[in-house]
């Protein structure tokens, strides 16, 4: 009776365990789970890669460099860059030791991220000789990379694209100005018209202030659908996307009879575990279709017309259709997008609250950002008019909430949007 009992507290701990994963796995992102993947491939010998075309990334990285291959900005780290251009640029062995050191201070804004001064003396070398080093790096791709502040990025960048020497001049002394939207006090102060101002204002608008942005710490960038939703003559149809992402199954073998006890029990433990995550793999793929096909049930307009077709959805409501817990919702939906014929959306922006008028945040957004490009430039519309266009519509905010909801869209004030 005593060796039941302890079996079932066993079972139930055991379990505890298991569920723990299935949840955890549940809320991971695409890479997330690729990276558990490869590494429960590596630790458990009872689970084996489905044939097919995945490769790990780290490998398939290694394979371009050894071919020599160009690989592109985001598949490659700035560091790797900069080094293989210092590499050809700085023949003499002193200036290409100084180059390496000062190319590792360099940030992933493709700033320098040491005092030049600090640089010299830990290189033992003098200021001027870091110096010297610093503005032939300074002349590397991406342009405005070594920078020191923001102002020398965008001057390195504007002289290198034969800026005039007013858009020097702006960025010398005007950058505060310039971004208040202070056209005319610019004009005047620099004794030119606001036209001129404007016009070399959207020729800073092409300099990045974040040069070494492009390129990643090594590992790719870039957001990858975790779901797609196409048009085919028979009607919308829903896919689950997988790229990178291997699928498991057991080993051949996995579950042959080994004749030393020590070795069997660690291969049934080994099968358990590759079981269980088999498993939970395979219920994600199921949940996360099932939340998203309930999604896409209550909102039949969002195929044709786009975000502005979001209507207000709570994620409680979704629970109920699909049969889960809330909690589940919110776990399946983090860090994981969905692609439609017109772009990508996360899955929790499908979430949005009831505006008066039953209208969705996101549609008023999306009102927002069509009214905001539909303006006349020399008379940007403000946050009360835009109110008031809104309402018109049946879509009732203050100016608050428009101003509010401008700001997170990424969506200048009326002054900063006025254009000479």
């Amino acid at each position: 009776m005593e060796y039941s009992q302890s079996t079932e507290q066993r079972q139930e701990l055991r379990m505890t365990a298991e569920l723990q994963q299935a949840i955890e796995i549940l809320g991971m992102t695409t890479d997330e789970l690729r990276l558990r993947i490869e590494s429960e491939y590596l630790e458990n010998p009872a689970l084996e890669i489905e044939e097919g075309e995945y490769e790990p990334v780290s490998v398939l990285r290694r394979e371009a460099a050894a071919e020599g291959g160009n690989l592109r900005a985001g598949e490659e780290s700035l560091y790797d860059v900069l080094l293989s251009q210092a590499g050809v640029a700085f023949r003499d062995a002193e200036e290409l030791r100084i180059a390496r050191f000062l190319i590792g201070c360099i940030d992933g804004s493709g700033y320098l991220a040491i005092a030049l001064s600090d640089a010299a003396d830990a290189l033992g070398v003098t200021d001027a000789a870091a110096l010297s080093v610093l503005q032939r790096i300074q002349h590397f791709d991406p342009l405005g990379v070594g920078a020191r502040d923001l102002r020398e990025c965008l001057l390195l960048q504007a002289r290198e694209k034969g800026a005039s020497e007013l858009v020097c001049r702006l960025i010398e002394s005007q950058l505060e100005n310039l971004a208040a939207g202070r056209i005319p006090s610019i004009a005047k102060a620099l004794g030119v018209t606001n036209r001129e101002v404007q016009e070399a204002a959207d020729f800073l608008r092409t300099l990045s202030p974040r040069p070494g942005a492009a390129y990643g710490e090594g590992e790719p960038v870039g957001m990858t659908p975790d779901l797609r939703v196409r048009e085919t003559e028979g009607g919308p149809v829903l896919e689950l996307l997988s790229a990178g992402v291997p699928d498991l199954r057991l080993a051949e073998g996995a579950k042959t009879p080994l004749p030393d006890a020590a070795a069997k029990a660690y291969m049934t433990e080994r099968v358990r575990s590759a079981q269980w995550l088999i498993k939970a793999i395979d219920q994600r793929k199921k949940t996360l279709r099932r939340i998203v096909e309930a999604v896409l049930m209550r909102q039949p307009e969002l195929l044709q017309r786009g975000r502005a077709a979001l209507r207000p959805m709570g994620m409680a409501e979704i629970a109920e259709a699909a049969g889960v817990h809330e909690s589940t919702v919110s776990r399946a939906v983090r860090g994981k997008y969905i692609e439609f014929p017109w772009g990508v959306l996360p899955l929790r922006s499908f979430f949005t609250a009831e505006l008066s008028g039953g209208t969705s945040a996101a549609a008023a957004k999306e009102a927002i950002r069509r009214l905001v490009g539909e303006e006349d430039a020399k008379k940007p519309l403000s946050d009360s008019a835009l109110a008031e266009r809104l309402a018109a519509e049946g879509i009732q905010l203050s100016r608050r909430a428009v101003a509010k909801y401008r700001e997170q869209l990424g969506i200048a004030a009326a002054a900063k949007r006025k254009r000479y």
